[in-house]
C-alpha cells in the first residue's frame, strides 16, 4: 500500500524479487517481491500518470514512459534519474522495453511512430513510422536482431533492428493486435487480438504456425511465455486468464470449459496434492470429483442433508472431510468414495475444516464460535476452544503444533496440544481471509478495505 492512485502498470525484476508498479499518481515504487514491503522512496519526476515500465535485464535500471511525453532511466538502487526527461512521443509513451542485452530501449506511443535509444547515453538512433499506432512491441532473443511490433491495423510487423527497415508483414488478426511476443528461443512470435484470438507466427518466415487459438470471449489483452517455452499464457478482457500447452508445434488449450454439474452455488474446492483431481462441494449437498485434465466429473457423493460449506483433503491425498450447514462433518476414503465411520456431530453450522499433517486429527470452526479438535480414528473430540465471534476459517500449521482461526476481526493462534490461545491480532475491519507460513512463523491476513497484514507470530 503507498500509491495514491489507480496503478496502470507494474513488471517483475528479471530475478524475481523485486516488483516495480506504475501509477496514475505519477510514481514508481518498488516492492520486495517476498514480503510486499515497499524499498525505498517512490521515483518521481514524471509530471503525468505512468503508462509503462520495464526492468534493464540485468535489474540495475528501470525505464519508465508517461502521458507527461517522456522517457526515463532509473537507478534501481538510489531511486534516482540517470537519464532525462527524454522526449519521446507526442500523445504520451505507452510502451518501453529493453533489449535482452540492455544496449538498446524501444518505445511507442499513439503517434503512430516507434523509436529505438541507446539505453546508456539516451540519444535516439531511430524513429520508425506506422500506418497505425503501436500497442506492444517485443525485441528478439540475445543473438537476434529483430524486433516485432503489434499494430492497430491488424498486423504484427517485424523489423531489422540494425538497418531500422520493415522486414516483412504478418496479417491473419480481424481486429487491432493488442500484444506481440517472441519465445525464449526466438523460434516463435505470439500475437494477441481484439478478434478474441491468439495466433502463434514462425518467427524467421513468418508463416502461421498455429491459430486462430479460440477460447476467449473478448479481446486478449496481453500473452506471454514460460520461461521453458513450452506454455502460454494469455488474459482476456472477459475476466479470465488462461494457460495453452506448445507441445512438438500443437497447441491445446488447458483452460477447462465450465465444470457443470452443481445444482446451485458452489461453495468449497480443493485440489488432490498430485494436482490431478478437483473436488467440490455446494450447495445441492453433494461433493463432485472431477479429472483436472478433462474436465470429467468422476464421482458424485451424495453427502450431507444441507450445503457443503467446506473441504479440506489430507496430506496423503488419501481422505476428504467436509463440513456442512447440517451441523456434521464427514470424513470420506477419496479411493472409494465412502464414509469413514460416524459423523462427527456439532451445535452449529460448520465453516472451515482442517486436516493436521499427519493426517491423524482434523479441526473444525462453527458459527457459534467454537474450534474444535478431533481423533479421526477414534471419532473422539479432543479440545474446544472458544472463539470471540463466529470462525469463519481455521488452519493448522505444517508442523502440527499451532492452529489458527479467525472471525469478523479477530485472528487467533492455539496450542494444537493444549487447546491455549497463545496470541490473538486484531483488525480493524473485517478479517476475509488468513493464511499461516510453512515454518509457523508468520501470519498474513487480509481484511475488506483491501489491506493486509503481515504479522510475527512470536512477537505480535
Amino acid at each position: 500500500k503507498g500509491h495514491t492512485d489507480v496503478i496502470w502498470t507494474f513488471v517483475y525484476s528479471p530475478d524475481g524479487t523485486r516488483i516495480a508498479t506504475g501509477s496514475w499518481d505519477s510514481t514508481i515504487r518498488i516492492w520486495k517481491a517476498s514480503t510486499g514491503c515497499q524499498v525505498g522512496e517512490p521515483l518521481e519526476g514524471h509530471r503525468s500518470w505512468i503508462r509503462a515500465i520495464a526492468f534493464s535485464p540485468d535489474g540495475r535500471r528501470l525505464v519508465s514512459g508517461s502521458k507527461d511525453k517522456t522517457l526515463r532511466v532509473w537507478d534501481t538502487s538510489t531511486h534516482q534519474t540517470v537519464l532525462g526527461p527524454l522526449m519521446a512521443h507526442i500523445s504520451g509513451v505507452d510502451v518501453v522495453q529493453y533489449s535482452p542485452d540492455g544496449a538498446l530501449v524501444a518505445s511507442a506511443g499513439f503517434d503512430r511512430t516507434f523509436k529505438l535509444w541507446r539505453a546508456h547515453v539516451g540519444d535516439c538512433i531511430a524513429t520508425i513510422a506506422h500506418p497505425r499506432d503501436v500497442n506492444s512491441i517485443s525485441f528478439s532473443p540475445a543473438g537476434k536482431h529483430s524486433i516485432a511490433t503489434a499494430c492497430d491495423d491488424g498486423l504484427v510487423r517485424i523489423y531489422d533492428v540494425e538497418e531500422h527497415e520493415l522486414v516483412r508483414e504478418l496479417a491473419g488478426h480481424r481486429s487491432l493486435v493488442r500484444c506481440v511476443q517472441y519465445s525464449p528461443d526466438g523460434s516463435l512470435i505470439a500475437s494477441s487480438s481484439n478478434d478474441y484470438t491468439i495466433r502463434l507466427w514462425n518467427a524467421s518466415t513468418g508463416d502461421p504456425v498455429k491459430g486462430p487459438l479460440r477460447g476467449h470471449k473478448h479481446a486478449v489483452l496481453k500473452v506471454t511465455f514460460a520461461c521453458n517455452g513450452q506454455r502460454l499464457i494469455s488474459c482476456s478482457s472477459d475476466e479470465s486468464i488462461r494457460v495453452w500447452d506448445i507441445n512438438l508445434g500443437h497447441c491445446v488449450d488447458l483452460a477447462l470449459a465450465p465444470l457443470s454439474g452443481h445444482d446451485g452455488i458452489v461453495w468449497a474446492v480443493k485440489f488432490t496434492p498430485d494436482d490431478t483431481r478437483l473436488v467440490s462441494g455446494g450447495k445441492d449437498r453433494t461433493i463432485r470429483i472431477w479429472d483436472v485434465r478433462s474436465g470429467v466429473s468422476l464421482c458424485v457423493i451424495e453427502a450431507h442433508s444441507d450445503s457443503v460449506r467446506t473441504l479440506s483433503i489430507s496430506f496423503d491425498g488419501s481422505q476428504i472431510a467436509s463440513g456442512s450447514e447440517d451441523m456434521t462433518v464427514r470424513v470420506w476414503d477419496l479411493r472409494t468414495h465412502e464414509t469413514l465411520g460416524e459423523p462427527l456431530e456439532h451445535s452449529s453450522k460448520i465453516s472451515s475444516v482442517s486436516f493436521s499433517p499427519d493426517g491423524l486429527k482434523l479441526l473444525s470452526g462453527c458459527l457459534d464460535g467454537t474450534l474444535r479438535v478431533w481423533e479421526i480414528l477414534r471419532r473422539e473430540q479432543i479440545n474446544v476452544m472458544d472463539h470471540e465471534g463466529s470462525v469463519t476459517c481455521v488452519q493448522f500449521s505444517m508442523d502440527g503444533c499451532i492452529l489458527t482461526s479467525f472471525s469478523n476481526r479477530n485472528v487467533c493462534l492455539w496450542d494444537a496440544i493444549t487447546g491455549k490461545r497463545i496470541w490473538c491480532f486484531q483488525h480493524t475491519t473485517a478479517v476475509k481471509v488468513a493464511t499461516l507460513s510453512p515454518n509457523g512463523e508468520l501470519v498474513l491476513t487480509g481484511d475488506r478495505n483491501g489491506d493486509m497484514r503481515l504479522w510475527d507470530v512470536g512477537t505480535g
